[in-house]
């Protein structure tokens, strides 16, 4: 770990600028930061080893007693949960797009704009092209909640 550290530290050296800060702050700030990420991805090897015991391509038994991979015994709607892909039918998300489409249409032009905004970027990134504080933005957004939830879409959820 230590050569590691090193190593990380000889390549952000040409990095350090006396004007931004003292030389302790940067060799502080690339050690630590190098030292989380070594953490993070050794942490990540090791993740819950007890849970994913099982490999997925051993044989099991199934319903029938043949002899089948246990990736072919699993639900496809929890594989799909784990993976966030949409469970729901083709009919379910077209009747969902049009349920959105008709509540932000008839949304005040100041929340229709922020609601757009916020289908394709952050909160963060829609307060800047409006030119408003977060705060405010976060108040339409719950604006915005209320709306969705008095036209009913939480079924959707």
């Amino acid at each position: 770990m230590q050569q590691e550290l090193t190593l990380e530290l000889l390549r952000k050296s040409s990095g350090f600028d006396p004007r931004r800060g003292c030389e302790e702050a940067f060799v502080s700030r690339v050690i630590r930061s190098k030292a989380v990420s070594l953490v993070r991805a050794r942490t990540c090897e090791k993740r819950n080893f007890r849970r994913h015991g099982r490999s997925l391509n051993e044989l099991v038994s199934d319903a029938e007693y043949y002899s089948v991979e246990r990736s072919q015994t699993c639900v496809a709607t929890a594989a799909q949960n784990h993976t966030f892909q949409s469970s729901r039918s083709v009919e379910d998300l077209s009747q969902l797009r049009v349920d959105v489409a008709d509540v932000v249409d008839a949304l005040p032009e100041d929340l229709r704009k922020l609601a757009n905004l916020l289908s394709t970027m952050s909160r963060h990134a829609a307060a800047h092209v409006l030119g408003r504080s977060r705060r405010q933005v976060g108040n339409d957004v719950r604006r915005l909640r209320r709306r969705f939830e008095s036209a009913e879409l939480h079924k959707y959820l």
